[in-house]
């Protein structure tokens, strides 16, 4: 009897801006609105959450909270809500939120919108799951922390040592490109040289098989939003 191949989970996204579900291209905020999806016909929070968790089968989540990130508003009653409905969250909500607890949420240390003080701050002190969600730029670490700007992912990982890692280039999110490889090779390189982590990609999926390149990049699991959207997974 064969065995079926080893593929890494699929956790669906939910880029949330102004209390609603938008389609996140390349980082460009005013190009966002809000989402169409062939698995519902709404942009509610809980609406995309449940048909996204039905088509992938998981009650996982990535939840992106743009105005929270933008340093506005964070969108904590929606959080509490997909909680409360049965959903394990990523959540990058900005530095707003960092030093807060939630159940069943693992925060998202993103390396974008870090400042020079939040690790110190908050990491030592934080009782919280977190992840470090490295961003990239042209293979090199994006962020507003000094030390970790223009670095390559594995200096920043050895500062802070998280349990897991979340590794984006915001450039190739929604594009349907196809997985960028700046980004499959700082997984390999993470991966090779922290083989315990739970390591996280994603960005530009298009279909099973970039899914399995980001696995084979080392990817324990691969965020998808715009094929699932689409019926392509």
């Amino acid at each position: 009897m064969l065995t079926p191949p080893i593929t890494p989970t699929i956790i669906p996204v939910i880029d949330l801006l102004g209390g609603q579900v938008v389609h996140a291209v390349a980082g460009a905020l005013d190009r966002y609105h809000p989402i169409r999806s062939s698995l519902c016909d709404s942009s509610h929070q809980l609406d995309v959450a449940n048909a996204l968790g039905a088509h992938l089968q998981t009650n996982e989540l990535y939840v992106a909270d743009l105005d929270g990130i933008c340093g506005n508003e964070p969108a904590k009653s929606i959080v509490e809500e997909l909680v409360a409905n049965g959903f394990q969250l990523w959540l990058d909500a900005g530095p707003s939120l960092c030093g807060e607890s939630y159940p069943a949420v693992t925060m998202v240390l993103a390396t974008e919108w870090t400042a020079q003080d939040l690790p110190a701050d908050k990491l030592e002190s934080w009782q919280q799951p977190w992840a470090l969600g490295i961003d990239l730029e042209n293979g090199r670490v994006k962020s507003r922390h000094a030390g970790w700007d223009r670095q390559l992912p594995l200096a920043v990982v050895d500062q802070v040592s998280p349990e897991s890692i979340i590794v984006l280039d915001i450039s190739g999110v929604g594009t349907e490109r196809g997985p960028a490889a700046s980004v499959l090779h700082a997984c390999e390189q993470l991966k090779t040289a922290r083989p315990n982590v739970k390591l996280i990609s994603g960005g530009g999926v298009r279909n099973r098989t970039d899914v399995s390149t980001f696995h084979d990049a080392g990817c324990d699991a691969v965020l998808v939003a715009t094929a699932a959207h689409r019926a392509q997974l």
